[in-house]
């Protein structure tokens, strides 16, 4: 009779053995990295939503012909706002830009001059502001002009 000899046998055997082993691994390792990668996304995700809790408008006062808005963080980090919007009214639509990029480091407050002032504005004004920053916006918040 006429076969396959048991040393080639075991030898294709293992060689099978081998490659499944050695797929199962590839596999493995793409689901951690896929995984690891979804993880820290999410974490960024957290992060952002957290700056956007923990930067607050300390005071808004006029200075010179500018609006001047000290900006307050909270964060254990330093953020990076991206940009600074207000307007004179919340059924208003019209922003005016107080700044382009700016850091505000941790647990500090970092003055802001708006040159692009809402003209009439004066103290006891309210406005409501807004804090762009990388993958996030603060809610729109009101403060009184001092």
């Amino acid at each position: 009779m006429k076969g396959i000899s048991p040393v080639i046998a075991t030898v294709l055997l293992l060689l099978m053995s081998v490659a499944a082993v050695g797929g199962a691994w590839t596999w493995y390792q793409k689901m951690q990295s896929s995984a690891q990668t979804g993880g820290e996304a999410g974490v960024q995700s957290v992060q952002r939503g957290a700056h956007a809790s923990l930067i607050y408008v300390d005071m808004a006062y006029l200075s010179g012909g500018n609006l001047i808005i000290d900006v307050g963080n909270q964060a254990d980090t330093n953020v990076t706002v991206t940009s600074v919007k207000y307007r004179t009214s919340q059924s208003s639509s019209t922003y005016y830009t107080c700044t382009s990029s700016t850091t505000i480091k941790s647990n500090d407050v970092t003055s802001l001059t708006c040159s692009q002032t809402a003209s009439g504005l004066s103290s006891g004004d309210t406005i409501y502001v807004k804090f762009y920053f990388e993958g996030g916006v603060t809610k729109e918040v009101g403060t009184v002009i001092e």
